[in-house]
């Protein structure tokens, strides 16, 4: 298993919603421009609430227009709010390949 370099800068981004549902389309156009900027890497569903708010079908949407808009070489964590372990582990999605 090779190493993740996490240092840098991954700060916690927000999910666009317009009239209660994901905008895919904003997420993707903040990723883009974010991918411009130097950072190492952005975590999605983070700190910012939104994560509890979400079903999984749309937690898996996020995290896969995420990791579909930004560029190769950013990282993008997930963050998970799972009230067990067991969930937490369950939710893992899939690394993009190398």
């Amino acid at each position: 298993m090779s190493e993740i370099d996490l240092h840098g800068i991954f700060p916690p981004i927000t999910t666009p919603f317009i009239d209660g549902r994901v905008a895919h389309d904003r997420l993707a156009s903040n990723i883009e421009i974010w991918g411009k900027t130097g950072l190492k890497g952005l975590l999605v569903l983070g700190s910012n609430g939104e994560y509890v708010y979400l079903s999984d079908q749309e937690k898996r949407k996020v995290i896969e227009t995420a990791v579909s808009a930004a560029p190769h070489d950013m990282l993008i964590m997930a963050g998970t709010g799972c009230e067990s372990t067991r969930e937490t582990i369950g939710a893992r999605p899939r690394a993009r390949p190398p």
